[in-house]
């Protein structure tokens, strides 16, 4: 567990670096308490098993701070691969979170997140969930193959998506609500709605958005 660290890294860095990549596989959660500025980067982790594979959780409310996740695959965890509550800025690059109990990347109440070369896929719910986010940015992600919806995304202010996947999704491929301001260029939302249950379910479902802005994205074999 990592509890209220915003101290000076190497080279004058406000901040802390964790270098797993000559650790052996984590069994159980790395708990990360952020409550000051600055950052802490986790690279090069393999975890399995725990209650969330890395729990990053602060105070009520946002906080102004970074976790930085690069090269982590989180797996076969209770509920969720990663998980980010109460904190401030969220960055995940060249990460892997499948096969976990609930959701692949968790998101509450944060200023911001955002993936670059993300894999989240066969969760036994979302793919990525988010909820009281301002700022959202997925690009050359692929959420696909998810028990429920490959993206969820409600109480967001802007969303923008680019060069990703949202396919083979139970549920919808993206599932959008109470969002102000959404963009998706050059990415896939196919083959989606397989449970057909009757409900509500597409490539892309929306409701009370403000701006939906959609290019060179396709959208093919949804139910």
């Amino acid at each position: 567990e990592i509890e209220g660290l915003a101290g000076t890294g190497s080279g004058g860095e406000d901040g802390v670096v964790i270098d797993g990549s000559s650790a052996t596989e984590s069994t159980n959660t790395v708990s990360i308490r952020q409550q000051l500025d600055g950052y802490i980067a986790l690279r090069d982790l393999t975890i399995t098993g725990g209650r969330d594979g890395i729990q990053q959780l602060g105070t009520v409310g946002p906080t102004r701070n970074t976790l930085i996740v690069e090269r982590v695959h989180s797996y076969g965890n209770e509920l969720s691969g990663l998980a980010s509550i109460f904190a401030g800025n969220l960055i995940v690059n060249d990460s892997m979170f499948d096969n976990n109990g609930r959701y692949g990347i968790y998101n509450y109440q944060l200023l911001s997140t955002s993936t670059n070369n993300v894999t989240a896929t066969q969760n036994a719910w979302d793919g990525i969930y988010a909820r009281l986010v301002d700022d959202m940015t997925l690009t050359d992600s692929f959420f696909n193959g998810n028990d429920s919806e490959g993206l969820y995304a409600t109480e967001v202010d802007r969303l923008s998506i680019s060069s990703s996947q949202f396919n083979d999704n139970i549920d919808n491929g993206i599932d959008v609500r109470i969002v102000a301001d959404i963009s998706i260029d050059a990415s896939q939302v196919n083959d989606n709605g397989t449970r057909s249950n009757g409900g509500f379910l597409a490539g892309l479902f929306s409701s009370y958005t403000d701006v939906v802005l959609i290019t060179d994205t396709e959208f093919a074999g949804n139910t």
